[in-house]
């Protein structure tokens, strides 16, 4: 999309950035987040399989394909958020979503449990 590179900046943070720098941001933490939780596993029990016992099977090769999906894209990444001219003292990088995905097969349990599609 022609726009997604299109410099503004924000009105909370006052950060120059672009609606695809800001993607690439998120979908690259979303990344580390199953590539760390997948080496967690192996770590923890080289034997076994890697997915976690809390995300179903269907789910954990689902966020799998997603994941290779979004790596195409991780060489573009920024490595460093940008910085916040303003609201210093409750800045985004230092409140980003961490556990993300844990947080997800958490609630997705609980939506099963209920009987929830």
């Amino acid at each position: 999309c022609a726009d997604s590179t299109a410099e503004w900046t924000t009105g909370n943070y006052g950060i120059e950035t672009t609606a695809r720098t800001e993607w690439l941001l998120v979908a690259g933490e979303i990344i580390d987040e199953l590539r760390d939780w997948t080496a967690e596993l192996l770590a923890q029990n080289p034997q076994a399989s890697s997915r976690p016992d809390e995300v179903p099977d269907q789910d954990w090769k689902a966020w799998q394909v997603v994941c290779s999906e979004l790596a195409k894209q991780d060489k573009d990444r920024p490595r460093d958020w940008p910085k916040e001219t303003k609201n210093g003292t409750h800045g985004r990088t230092d409140s980003r979503s961490r556990g993300f995905l844990k947080e997800l097969a958490a609630i997705n349990n609980k939506l099963r449990a209920l009987d929830e599609k």
